[in-house]
């Protein structure tokens, strides 16, 4: 989320000068602090959340809980997590560990620096992470996105238009993310502090009002933009935690009572999601497609930086043009994207399953339309509650839409090819489902899909995450704050 769910820390060789960070150690300048939260999305109540500062002599510890109940389909699927970070006291990253439940056992991924050049990841069932994977990182410029708003504090006095770049720590990708953060603003704001029961409704209510000083943070580069007001100690006070999940500060008692009444006894809420459920059935072939995205227009150069434009799909204004020309698709072999955690190519196992499949073949074409073929016929379909891996799905050769996803990817970068996973939503008869493919660089990205062995997959899958695998708790927020409305129905292929 803007802070829950990817942890580590500040750049702090670029932010604090050396002698400041002598005479005051940054840790001097956070205190033990709690605040609760409401989480939203499009006003109607989905979870709760809770964030806590714990310092030591040396480390300062953010604590963080999210309880959420998202719409999926004609069900309601519960998601919770919890995360802990551990930094020194400069605010520099030491460790992190994300552990979930969702609709099933409680799955844990681990961070943690390596020296000055490595980040080691470690995922698996909670208590058992399994393997490590390290993989390069560069100095001193990490951070988390649940630490994003000890910015504030490390900042002293924060002014608007005050720039960082940072590497944010993403777990569910298991890689760093480059995104600049920018304070753009500064106001007073007035939040409830404590609450009393109202004996006539049997509810919580806010009894008293405190006001805060409070900098708006905005995140740009990697994904959609997010905004996020935080106070002077480094607790957001409202904003999104993600793109259309949003968070509002509230006494305990109000946080928690208002999640527990919007679901009592079983009620789903008011929520919905145009993304209603897991893509089940293969999705028709759309040569092309206009798709109209409510939101986009309010920040349209954050908008045209995120993943929603690029290869197939382009973005102008609110209007998301999708069209796949398979005459532009080149022939020469471009060069292979870095190897990440999460997309194992440099294993010796995918290597050599990548070159049986391959066997000998040159043409980037071919060599896509055999390895999707292969993960799509080999490797069964089985949920995954957990987090995806592509070591297990290429193992056991079975996997979801994920697991086949960043399988197919690590198999092209192993044989050579520019791939990366994807995820979206994909038009379907009536509405839209969620979905993970992938996208092979021939000339521009051209989506090809391992879970049904289409190649190219058409104009009918809307890319809004770019690297990652189709995670809920991103997809779900943000389709329904887009509210995707589909103006052309074409004929199909």
């Amino acid at each position: 989320m803007a802070w829950i769910g990817s942890l580590a820390w500040l750049a702090q060789r670029t932010w604090f000068p050396t002698a400041s960070r002598r005479a005051v150690p940054v840790i001097a300048r956070v205190s033990p602090a709690a605040a609760y939260y409401t989480v939203s999305i499009a006003g109607s109540t989905v979870g709760f959340a809770s964030l806590t500062l714990d310092t030591t002599l040396t480390t300062v510890d953010v604590t963080e809980l999210i309880d959420l109940r998202l719409p999926d389909a004609d069900t309601v699927l519960r998601i919770v997590q919890r995360s802990r970070t551990t930094f020194d006291r400069s605010l520099g990253f030491l460790g992190v560990v994300v552990s979930r439940s969702q609709s099933g056992p409680r799955t844990e991924v681990r961070a943690t620096r390596v020296g000055d050049s490595a980040m080691a990841w470690q995922s698996g069932p909670e208590g058992r992470p399994g393997r490590a994977d390290t993989v390069r990182a560069r100095s001193g410029t990490e951070a988390p996105t649940s630490a994003l708003p000890l910015l504030v504090v490390a900042l002293r006095a924060p002014g608007k238009g005050m720039l960082r770049k940072i590497d944010l720590v993403d777990p569910l990708r298991r890689t760093l993310v480059p995104v600049d953060v920018a304070v753009l603003a500064d106001s007073t704001l007035v939040v409830p502090d404590s609450a009393a029961m109202n004996p006539e409704s049997g509810r919580w209510e806010p009894a008293r009002y405190d006001t805060l000083r409070a900098w708006q943070l905005g995140r740009r580069g990697d994904g959609p933009p997010v905004t996020l007001w935080v106070d002077e100690d480094g607790l957001p006070v409202m904003g999104e935690l993600l793109p259309g999940l949003v968070a509002e500060r509230q006494p305990f008692e109000i946080a928690t009572n208002a999640y527990r009444q919007q679901f009592a006894n079983g009620a789903r809420g008011d929520a919905r999601s145009p993304a209603s459920a897991v893509l089940a059935s293969k999705p028709a072939a759309i040569p092309s497609m206009l798709v109209r995205l409510a939101r986009v227009d309010q920040d349209s150069a954050g908008w045209a930086r995120a993943d929603l434009t690029g290869g197939s799909q382009w973005l102008s204004g609110d209007t998301l043009f999708l069209s796949l020309d398979t005459a532009a698709m080149d022939r020469t072999m471009a060069r292979a994207e870095p190897i990440e955690a999460l997309v194992p190519g440099d294993d010796r196992a995918v290597r050599i399953q990548a070159e049986r499949i391959v066997a000998g073949e040159s043409d980037p074409r071919r060599m896509t339309e055999r390895l999707l073929a292969w993960v799509a016929t080999e490797v069964a379909t089985a949920p995954n509650p957990g987090f995806p891996n592509a070591r297990r799905a290429l193992r056991t050769r079975k996997g979801d839409a994920s697991d086949r996803a960043i399988l197919f990817v690590a198999l092209a970068r192993a044989a050579g090819l520019e791939a990366r996973p994807v995820a979206g939503i994909v038009a379907q008869e009536r509405g839209w489902g969620r979905h993970a493919w992938a996208e092979v660089k021939l000339g521009g990205w051209v989506p090809a899909d391992p879970s049904f062995g289409t190649f190219p997959a058409g104009a009918g899958y809307v890319r809004l995450v770019a690297g990652a695998p189709a995670d809920p708790l991103n997809l779900v927020p943000l389709a329904a704050s887009l509210a995707p409305e589909r103006l052309t129905r074409q004929k199909t292929r």
